[in-house]
């Protein structure tokens, strides 16, 4: 089971499901807890199964032993300060704060590292084509980081290969080592979420799909298609798995070895009028 902060109000109640889905159930964390927050195993205790809240200082402490990232971090003080709050007023201040986050935490594209953001003019080129982003991917794979290597594997003219080349050597998407050989130079590109080009984006690589699909392996390759009805609480479940997987995919994308090239389109929507 993976507990998100992210659903929870009561910063209490996290950290309890964190420690019942723990090794041993957390048998032994509270005296982890005290240690790292440089109090007694009876304080802490006290905060678990009691009235008494947790300091600031002590809830950092706390959630980075816990293993939270940054941001989660400052989601976790937030919901101790939530707590703590003397007054009604202060608690809504916090609980606006607190749904800001949450709403933020929705949008992958705050959730991805961001890589280099081009500019006006050339993000319209760069979307417009899958052809630009293909070619980018294949320079980072031995074997296809020539202009001849690249046409053969993506079945393109000299000319369409070389227009493409050309533009992502000139806005350092690419660049050009030794005697001819491609290369990729920033490690990704950042689109915004709201931009109208992302249509595009998605679009381009959609279509590509759907063309490879009558040749897909069963070894390598996979494509899904369900529609299915469910609850709206459980459609959100579903979201928040998907957008993980992204996190983990993507995470595993920078580590990984370049040799082949995939695309990865994932669907998730309401079906309405």
């Amino acid at each position: 089971m993976t507990i998100r902060i992210y659903d929870y109000l009561d910063y209490k109640d996290f950290v309890r499901d964190f420690l019942r889905n723990s090794p041993k159930q957390g048998r032994g964390q509270l005296a982890k807890f005290a240690e790292v927050a440089q109090t007694h195993k009876a304080t802490i205790s006290q905060v678990f199964s009691g009235d008494k809240h947790l300091s600031c200082e002590q809830a950092v402490r706390i959630a980075k032993y816990m293993g939270l990232r940054p941001k989660q971090v400052t989601f976790f003080i937030l919901l101790v300060d939530y707590e703590r709050a003397g007054s009604e007023d202060l608690r809504q201040i916090y609980r606006e704060q607190i749904e800001e986050l949450r709403t933020k935490n929705q949008d992958l594209s705050q959730r991805l590292p961001k890589g280099h953001e081009l500019s006006g003019e050339d993000r319209a080129v760069f979307y417009s084509s899958w052809i630009y982003s293909a070619v980018r991917v294949l320079s980072s794979i031995p074997g296809y980081q020539t202009r001849e290597q690249i046409r053969k594997k993506l079945n393109l003219s000299d000319e369409v290969v070389g227009k493409a080349i050309e533009f992502l050597l000139r806005c350092g998407l690419c660049v050009e080592r030794g005697t001819g050989k491609i290369a990729p130079g920033l490690q990704s590109t950042y689109i915004e979420s709201k931009s109208p080009l992302v249509v595009s984006h998605h679009g381009n690589w959609r279509v590509k799909a759907m063309e490879k699909h009558p040749q897909l392996s069963p070894v390598d390759e996979l494509s899904f298609t369900a529609p299915f009805s469910l609850s709206a609480r459980d459609a959100k479940k579903i979201r928040e798995i998907l957008a993980q997987s992204v996190e983990k995919i993507d995470g595993m994308i920078a580590e990984s070895p370049c040799e082949r090239m995939f695309c990865l389109n994932v669907d998730w929507f309401e079906v309405t009028n």
